[in-house]
C-alpha cells in the first residue's frame, strides 16, 4: 500500500518533467524556425551561422550557442551564446533584449573603430611591428589582443505609444566598461517604417533610398529626448595608456636628474595645460558641462573610476534640433534645454 502511495506522486512527475521537456523540445523548433525565417527575410543566408538553438517552454528565452557573422574567426564575429528575451513583434511594436557573450571579433570587424582612443597617437609604438589589433583602445592602452567581451542591447519600438527606449551595455576586460540608455517621446510609427524598410530591403537597394530616409525623417520629425544617460568606466585602459604616455612621449633631459619625476611632471603640466584650454571652450560653447574637463583629467590621474553624462530636460528637445551639436548651429541653447550633468563614478 505504501509503493502505491509513492509511486503514485513519482509517477506524476514523471509525466509533468516529460511535459515540460516536450515543451521544450516544440518550442526549440518554433525557435530554430523563426530565426531560419529571420535569416531568410533579411537576405543574410551565408552570413550568419549558429551550432544550436533552445528555448523555455513557452518561448520567453531563446539561447543561441556558437554564433558566427561575417566570415567567422577571419574576418567577422563570433559569440559563444546569444540570449534572446522580452521579445514581442506586431503589428505596432517590436521589443527585444539581446545578451551576448564571449564575443570574439576579428581585427576587420573593428577596422572602423581604429581611431578610438585618442592616447594612440601620443605613443610612439609600431603597432604593425607587434601584430597589433586595428581597435584604438588596444593601441592606446598598449594591448596586442582583444580578450572575449559581453555586450547586451535592448530595444522597444512602441506606436500606439509613441515611444522608443533603448539600452546598451558593453564589458571589454581590461579595457573599460560602456553603458547607455535613453527615451524618445512623440515618435511617429518608428516600428512600421523600420518594418517597412526590412519588408523592402531588397528594393531599397536598387533605388528607394530616398523613400526610406523621408520615412526616417516622418518618424522623428516631431520626436523628443526625454532621458539619456552614459556611463564610461575605466578597467585598465585609461590607466595603462596614462603610464605609456608618460614613458613614451615625455621630452627627457640627461641633466636634469631622474627620469621619472620628469616624466611625471610633464604628465601633470600636460593635463593642466589640457584643462585650461578645455574650460576655455566650454566656456564659450558649453558653460554647463565645464565641470567634465576636470572630471577626465581626474580619471587619466586615477583619481576617479570613470565619468558619467546624464540628460534630463526641463523643457522638451527635438530629437532633430540635437543635429545643431554637430552642425555649429546654435548648440548653447540647445544644451541649455538639454540640462546635461557630468559626474565622476
Amino acid at each position: 500500500m505504501i509503493q502505491k502511495k509513492l509511486l503514485i506522486p513519482a509517477a506524476a512527475v514523471a509525466i509533468i518533467a516529460a511535459g515540460y521537456f516536450g515543451l521544450c523540445a516544440y518550442a526549440s523548433k518554433q525557435a530554430q524556425k523563426r530565426l531560419d525565417d529571420f535569416v531568410y527575410d533579411n537576405h543574410l543566408n551565408g552570413t550568419v551561422s549558429w551550432a544550436s538553438v533552445s528555448s523555455s517552454p513557452f518561448g520567453g528565452k531563446v539561447v543561441i550557442k556558437g554564433v558566427e557573422f561575417g566570415e567567422g574567426k577571419a574576418g567577422g564575429l563570433r559569440a559563444d551564446k546569444v540570449i534572446v528575451t522580452d521579445l514581442i513583434n506586431n503589428d505596432s511594436r517590436s521589443r527585444v533584449r539581446i545578451e551576448a557573450s564571449g564575443i570574439q571579433a576579428s581585427n576587420s570587424s573593428l577596422q572602423s573603430l581604429q581611431d578610438l582612443g585618442g592616447m594612440a597617437g601620443l605613443i610612439g609604438m609600431g603597432g604593425g611591428s607587434r601584430g597589433m589589433n586595428n581597435f584604438g583602445p588596444l593601441l592606446s592602452s598598449g594591448r596586442n589582443e582583444l580578450k572575449p567581451f559581453d555586450l547586451m542591447l535592448f530595444l522597444d519600438l512602441d506606436d500606439d505609444a509613441t515611444l522608443a527606449t533603448g539600452e546598451t551595455f558593453v564589458d571589454m576586460p581590461d579595457l573599460f566598461t560602456f553603458s547607455a540608455s535613453y527615451r524618445m517621446d512623440n515618435v511617429k510609427d518608428l516600428h512600421r517604417t523600420i518594418t517597412d524598410l526590412q519588408r523592402d530591403g531588397e528594393m531599397a537597394v536598387y533605388g528607394l533610398l530616398g523613400g526610406a530616409a523621408q520615412g526616417m525623417q516622418a518618424a522623428f520629425a516631431r520626436a523628443e529626448l526625454s532621458e539619456l544617460n552614459v556611463s564610461f568606466k575605466d578597467k585598465g585602459m585609461v590607466k595603462r595608456s596614462a603610464l605609456l604616455e608618460q614613458r613614451y612621449a615625455t621630452p627627457l633631459d640627461p641633466t636634469a636628474g631622474s627620469a621619472d619625476k620628469q616624466r611625471q611632471a610633464w604628465f601633470e603640466k600636460s593635463l593642466d595645460s589640457w584643462q585650461k584650454n578645455c574650460e576655455s571652450g566650454m566656456r564659450v560653447k558649453a558653460p554647463m558641462l565645464s565641470d567634465g574637463c576636470e572630471l577626465m583629467v581626474k580619471l587619466f590621474k586615477g583619481k576617479n573610476d570613470g565619468i558619467q553624462l546624464s540628460v534630463d530636460p526641463k523643457d522638451p528637445v527635438r530629437v532633430m534640433d540635437l543635429m545643431s551639436l554637430f552642425g555649429g548651429g546654435n548648440s548653447r541653447q540647445v544644451l541649455e534645454r538639454l540640462n546635461p550633468e557630468v559626474s565622476s563614478l
